[in-house]
């Protein structure tokens, strides 16, 4: 199904269509000054982004339900109700991999499995769209998430001034401090910590008592206490403000692993992670930026199946054992 991404395809006619869409819902008198969501809710029309999902989960029903022949190209759990996600050839090329996520049978995946047991079991394919609009109406504006937000997101913003040298420096300190891989990693840390904030700022606007700043105010702060960034006396709003990007830095898992001696230094640490030897509980962590939590601190350890711990030794040190091995016995053969 046509489906087209920013990275390829004809996503500037995509842009051009949602303008004109736009542009039309801004001609009528009573909403033409509203936001453009609030125009899209009024008129009961979604964006060029929902219809799209709307209709791969549609295709996706009538697959597994044998309405359609493209129930062969997906990968179906045990129960029959949930996709899994396939898997692309290591050998295969960065273009590949990059296009394979974009297929039907992966970009569907996520959406999918989020919707609950009685939409996908339904009886028919109208059973199946009434029943997906009314799981939306009910959901997914209560929670304020859209379907074309899941799809499309960001998780970093570039500087604004890109030539800042005392931004420059900071940057460099925080790379080398942290054993960062580049500098997106410092403004992924940098975007989320702003999102945080800005939410803080917005809930600081209201009263004490208001019930929205009571409920999402401690939902946050129970969050950032839970993770570490936050000392349980300061359960404030007002601290959230003070926080820092190295305060999320500092509990990444790279950087718990280095203080708790599991490694020689803050690059080691990012080696042994990526090599899979190290392990949070009873779970391989193989992502050096992995957000490690409080009550799951102490249970960081080298993995079972690991050559530094109690599984086999590595590829090098076998091969050195075999020669040590093949040395030894011709050292006797000269002495007989």
């Amino acid at each position: 199904l046509w489906n087209p991404v920013p990275e390829h395809g004809s996503w500037s006619l995509i842009l051009e269509l949602e303008g004109v869409q736009r542009r039309f819902t801004r001609l009528i008198d009573e909403i033409g000054t509203l936001p453009y969501s609030e125009r899209l809710d009024i008129l009961n029309i979604t964006t060029l982004a929902e219809r799209r999902i709307r209709g791969d989960l549609i295709e996706v029903f009538k697959a597994l339900n044998g309405f359609s022949s493209l129930d062969s190209i997906f990968n179906i759990s045990r129960s029959g109700l949930n996709l899994i996600s396939g898997e692309v050839k290591k050998t295969s090329s960065t273009k590949v991999k990059t296009l394979h996520k974009h297929f039907l049978t992966e970009r569907i995946v996520m959406i999918w499995n989020m919707l609950p047991v009685e939409v996908k079991s339904s009886m028919s394919v109208n059973d199946f769209k009434i029943n997906l609009e009314h799981f939306k109406k009910t959901n997914m504006e209560n929670v304020g998430c859209r379907m074309s937000h899941i799809v499309y997101s960001k998780t970093y913003t570039t500087p604004r001034r890109p030539f800042e040298k005392e931004r420059l420096d900071s940057e460099l300190k925080l790379i080398g401090e942290f054993g960062l891989r580049n500098k997106r990693e410092v403004w992924r840390v940098k975007y989320t910590l702003a999102k945080i904030r800005k939410a803080a700022r917005e809930l600081l606007t209201l009263e004490d008592k208001d019930p929205r700043r009571l409920f999402e105010g401690n939902a946050i702060l129970r969050r950032l206490v839970r993770i570490g960034v936050l000392d349980e006396n300061r359960m404030k709003l007002d601290y959230v403000l003070g926080l820092k990007t190295e305060d999320f830095l500092e509990r990444r898992l790279q950087t718990q692993v280095f203080k708790l001696g599991l490694a020689k230094s803050i690059h080691h640490a990012r080696v042994l992670i990526r090599q899979k030897h190290i392990r949070v509980r009873k779970q391989v962590v193989n992502i050096p930026s992995f957000i490690v939590r409080l009550d799951a601190q102490k249970h960081i350890d080298i993995a079972i199946n690991s050559a530094y711990g109690s599984g086999r030794e590595g590829r090098v040190k076998r091969k050195r054992m075999r020669a040590g091995a093949g040395g030894a016995g011709d050292n006797d053969e000269d002495e007989d």
